[in-house]
């Protein structure tokens, strides 16, 4: 192997990460070892705090006029005097343009009022509707307009005589389509309605940080269950969705890239949406960043619509109106979410399929997702009390933490960026009904999962009872029960700079910490020994002699040097960046394994210490690893816990 030094960091030019002696890490020591390890990090560690901040609520500012529900569109107001519509459609073959259709006016159909000569009518309004004349249809007073659209998206504009400005808005809802009624659906499998919902750049510990209501309302009133090992299968949100809704890594997809003479479209990849479309399901995908669009901003993108309900050509013209996280009067967030409501309430007697993503409000500010906790837990009782939830696996998830910000340099931030979020809520039926498969829920909860899971999860719905073994070649049913003795970020689909999996780093024994340490384990097993307080007087108190190796539980080598992807010849994320060591932010709440000496003994032993906020507790039992043979012959058989301990303080020659 080849390294290649740069002022911007270390280039390898092999795939794999050659071992050095800045780190060594051992699978095993002693009778302590686990396929994956999972870190236990703390969302307010000291570390962090100084990037949490608190941004109140979202103000949105602006007066409304319109409103668009269930196919009919109404615009009220003072001083309007011209309403226009156009639907936003999306050109055939195209996923990079929207188109409008031509416009159509909207008469007014309230009572007019004329105080043209009112005494309270200013010179400067006289002369603006003098000016204006027959293009207005009342120049003062209320305005009520109506119209029946049967179109998923519409943009209105609004003109009135007090201001010299349009009022732009932009609509969303599900305007039912009598072939998706109609489509037949086929038997087998678990009859669930299917709804995804995505924050980006969200770890498990920011959702923990910034969405506490959202939190417990999941936890407390739905019963959620989080995953505390989701991990992420590669750069950003492409590889995450990639794995999610197709079962297959980017790389191994055909060639889809923009950069690529010979690529194409993302329409041959094999699309979740098309199985539960086959199946006879409505479905549903809206994406609501239209420039960085997961399947655009790099790839070619759909040639054809991927779902029944489609909702990029709405954010591409949504996006001309954005402006800090708002349309107009009302949050972009909102109107994704309520865009998810419409959809249950089209097909209620329909199985449905939906995946809402939002970027906007995280991609950039981790703090910004706090605007989103009371709307989020809002939409899900709305969901709730409508008994929509009664019928829906529902999973709630980040795609990854994240990616670009100081955090990101500390241990705690990498291992953020790679535990996202993820929830899954089940209706209490399915939980009646399959006890089994929840209970293998339940268990995989605490065990290394990725995408591909959720991927194989979703086809396992379909097929079941049986299993499309055939269809999975990474990843496992969350229905089936992962073993976590052998579920490894390897077999997971997971690259070791990646991996969030923990290894017993080695370190210097000189740290003071692990004398701290070490006198700690021997304070415990001294205490131990005399609880019986006459057992002072037969065994010997022991005394650390020295401390012979140290171990601290710390992600991989090459997650701690990894600072970013690159492209290479196998894809736009396959090469990857090392710079320097991250910053250890674990050292006070960690796993430590000890190996020491005590005297007068000369014991040797082993133990586990956890850290967690600094304090010390024992993690299992003390190991004793020399032969201690006749050492403990004054209380073998009273105390036989303790011969490990014991140095009896008269040797066995003498015994009285």
């Amino acid at each position: 192997m080849v390294l290649h030094l740069s002022g911007y960091g270390l280039f390898y030019s092999s795939s794999h990460f050659q071992k050095t002696l800045r780190v060594k890490y051992v699978k095993q020591v002693g009778n302590y070892s686990s396929a994956c390890r999972l870190p236990n990090l703390n969302p307010f560690h000291p570390s962090i705090l100084e990037f949490v901040k608190d941004l109140g609520k979202l103000q949105c500012k602006g007066e409304r006029y319109s409103f668009f529900i269930n196919d009919l569109l109404e615009v009220k107001g003072q001083d309007i005097y011209s309403v226009q519509y156009r639907t936003i459609e999306r050109p055939h073959g195209d996923d990079f343009k929207v188109v409008l259709s031509d416009a159509t006016s909207l008469s007014n159909e309230a009572e007019p009022v004329n105080d043209e000569n009112s005494a309270n009518t200013g010179f400067l309004k006289k002369f603006w509707n003098a000016l204006i004349g027959s293009r207005k249809s009342s120049s003062t007073g209320p305005f009520l307009g109506k119209a029946t659209v049967k179109a998923d998206f519409v943009r209105v504009d609004v003109a009135t005589t007090s201001s010299w400005r349009t009022n732009s808005d932009v609509h969303m809802q599900v305007s039912p389509k009598e072939e998706v009624i109609a489509r037949p659906v086929k038997p087998g499998g678990i009859p669930l309605d299917i709804a995804l919902i995505m924050f980006d750049s969200t770890s498990a510990a920011n959702f923990k940080r910034k969405m506490p209501n959202t939190l417990q309302y999941l936890t407390k009133n739905l019963n959620s269950i989080l995953l505390e090992g989701e991990t992420i299968v590669g750069d950003g949100t492409t590889a995450q969705l990639c794995a999610m809704l197709t079962g297959i890594a980017e790389k191994k997809q055909p060639e889809a890239r923009r950069s690529e003479s010979s690529s194409d479209t993302v329409d041959k990849w094999r699309w979740i949406f098309r199985d539960f479309k086959q199946k006879g399901y409505a479905t549903l995908f809206s994406e609501d960043n239209s420039r960085f669009g997961s399947f655009n901003y790099r790839l070619h993108g759909f040639k054809d619509p991927p779902t029944d309900h489609f909702a990029r050509p709405f954010w591409l013209e949504a996006d001309k109106l954005l402006d800090n996280y708002c349309i107009g009067s009302r949050a972009a967030h909102n109107i994704s979410l309520e865009y998810l409501l419409s959809f249950f309430r089209a097909y209620k007697s329909k199985p449905k399929f939906s995946l809402t993503t939002h970027a906007d409000i995280s991609h950039d500010d981790q703090n910004a997702i706090g605007y989103v906790d009371d709307d989020l837990k809002s939409i899900l009782q709305t969901l709730e009390n409508e008994n929509f939830l009664a019928n829906t696996l529902l999973i709630i998830f980040g795609d990854h933490g994240a990616r670009f910000s100081d955090l990101r340099e500390t241990i705690q931030g990498k291992l953020e960026e790679r535990l996202p979020f993820m929830s899954i809520t089940l209706p209490k039926w399915f939980i009646e009904k399959y006890p089994d498969l929840h209970s293998n829920l339940v268990h995989n909860s605490k065990v290394l999962t990725t995408p591909f899971d959720v991927y194989a999860t979703l086809r396992h719905i379909l097929s079941y009872p049986s299993y499309p073994a055939g269809e999975i070649t990474t990843g496992e049913s969350l229905f089936n029960k992962i073993d976590k003795e052998s579920r490894t970020c390897e077999n997971a689909g997971v690259e070791e700079h990646w991996c969030p999996c923990l290894n017993l780093e080695e370190i210097s024994t000189d740290e003071p910490l692990i004398k701290e340490l070490a006198e700690f384990v021997v304070t415990f097993m001294n205490n131990l020994m005399f609880k019986n307080s006459h057992l002072e007087n037969l065994c010997h108190k022991l005394v650390l002699k020295k401390i012979t190796g140290a171990f601290r539980d710390m992600p991989s080598e090459k997650m701690q040097f990894f600072d970013k992807t690159r492209r290479d010849g196998e894809c736009d994320s396959c090469g990857l960046k090392f710079a320097g060591k991250s910053t250890n932010t674990l050292a006070d709440d960690t796993l430590y394994q000890l190996q020491f000496v005590t005297s007068p003994n000369e014991g040797f032993y082993e133990a586990s210490v956890k850290m967690k906020k600094g304090v010390p507790s024992l993690a299992g039992d003390v190991s004793r690893i020399d032969a201690y043979k006749d050492q403990p012959y004054c209380i073998a058989k009273k105390f036989p816990l303790l011969r490990k301990y014991c140095y009896c303080s008269q040797s066995p020659d003498i015994r009285s």
